[in-house]
C-alpha cells in the first residue's frame, strides 16, 4: 500500500495552498497513483510526489504533467503558476551557506552576512532590495559607459548619439555563467544542453539506452541515473530521477552528472546543481565516435552515493 502524503496546511502560504489545490485535482481525478500519473506526465513518480508536498513550488514543466496526468485546466494552472512564483520569487539555493552570497554578486561580507539570515521570507526580501540595488548600479555604469563612448575624445564637439536600447539591455542584463558551454543555439556539439540545443525538443522521440540505481553505501535507494539518447542529433546525455527517500532528506543536497565518452578520452564538462526535488539533466555528448556512459553523484549529509550506466551508443 503507497505511503500516505504528509499533511499540508494551506494557510502556512502560497506554495502550501498551491500544494494542497495539486492535491484537491488529483481527488477529483480519482486519486491516481503518482506511478500511473508519471506516465502521462513525462515527469518521474517522485517529482509529482514532491510537487504536492508544499516543500518549495514545482516547475512548470513537471505542474504541467501533473495537471494533464489529472485532465486539469492546463491553461488555468499555468496562470495560477505564474501568480504564485511572483509571490514567492526566486528559490534559494539550498547548498548556499548562510554567510555567503553567489560569485560575482559584489555584495560586501557583512551584506552577505545579513542575507543569508532569518526567516527564508525575510531572506526573500532582503535579497530583492540587494538585488535592486545591483541592477540600478549596472544600469547606470552601463549608460555612463554608452554616452562617454558616443561623446567621441575628449576635447571634440562630436554629437552624442542616442545610445542603443539594445546595446544597454546587453551591458546591464546580468550575464549568467553559463549552464552548458556551447549553449545558445548553434550547431550541436559536445556539453551542449539538451533543451537549448532542441535536442530534448521532442519527447517521443528521445530513448533511454541504460538506467541504473544510485543507493547509499546501506544499499538506500537515492534515485536513478537513466542514458537518454536523441537520434536526430546523434547525441547522448545524463538524467537524474530522485526517489521519494532524496526528496524528504534533510540538509543540502548536491547532484553532479558527468558524461564520458571512452573511445575519444572525453571527460564531458560536469554538472553540478542543489537539489530541488526536480529531476536533474546534464551535459551532452556526441555518440558519432563512440558510446557514451553517465555517472551521477549524490552528496548529502546524510549519505550519498554515485553510479555509473553502461556506455551505449544510439543508432547511428
Amino acid at each position: 500500500m503507497p505511503r500516505p502524503e504528509r499533511p499540508v496546511d494551506p494557510s502556512a502560504g502560497p506554495v502550501q495552498q498551491f500544494a494542497a489545490d495539486l492535491r484537491k485535482l488529483r481527488v477529483e481525478a480519482g486519486n491516481p497513483p503518482y506511478r500511473e500519473m508519471a506516465k502521462h506526465a513525462h515527469a518521474s513518480k517522485a517529482s509529482l510526489s514532491a510537487a504536492a508536498s508544499g516543500h518549495r513550488l514545482p516547475t512548470w514543466e513537471v505542474t504541467q504533467g501533473y495537471v494533464q496526468a489529472c485532465g486539469g485546466p492546463v491553461e488555468a494552472w499555468h496562470d495560477r503558476w505564474l501568480t504564485v512564483r511572483a509571490q514567492v520569487g526566486p528559490p534559494l539555493d539550498p547548498g548556499l551557506p548562510a554567510d555567503s552570497a553567489p560569485a560575482g554578486s559584489g555584495l560586501p561580507a557583512d551584506a552577505r552576512s545579513s542575507v543569508g539570515s532569518g526567516t527564508p521570507a525575510a531572506r526573500r526580501g532582503r535579497w530583492a532590495v540587494l538585488v535592486g540595488a545591483v541592477a540600478a548600479a549596472l544600469l547606470l555604469a552601463g549608460a555612463l559607459t554608452l554616452w562617454g563612448v558616443t561623446r567621441g575624445p575628449a576635447g571634440t564637439d562630436a554629437t552624442p548619439l542616442r545610445p542603443d536600447p539594445e546595446a544597454l539591455v546587453a551591458s546591464t542584463s546580468p550575464q549568467p555563467t553559463a549552464r552548458f558551454p556551447g549553449s545558445g543555439g548553434e550547431a550541436v556539439q559536445d556539453d551542449a544542453d539538451p533543451k537549448k540545443s532542441g535536442c530534448a525538443d521532442d519527447p517521443a522521440s528521445i530513448r533511454e539506452l541504460d538506467r541504473v540505481q544510485v543507493n547509499t553505501l546501506n544499499e538506500n535507494l537515492l534515485g536513478v541515473a537513466v542514458l537518454r539518447h536523441a537520434p536526430q542529433c546523434h547525441a547522448s546525455w545524463g538524467r537524474f530521477e530522485p526517489s521519494d527517500r532524496l526528496t524528504f532528506l534533510s540538509g543540502p543536497v548536491r547532484i553532479t552528472i558527468t558524461a564520458h565518452r571512452p573511445a575519444t578520452g572525453t571527460v564531458g564538462t560536469a554538472y553540478t546543481t542543489a537539489f530541488d526535488g526536480q529531476p536533474v539533466f546534464g551535459n551532452i555528448l556526441l555518440d558519432t565516435t563512440g558510446c557514451v556512459e553517465v555517472t551521477v553523484r549524490v552528496d548529502a549529509p546524510d549519505g550519498g552515493g554515485e553510479s555509473t550506466t553502461h556506455c551505449k551508443r544510439g543508432p547511428q
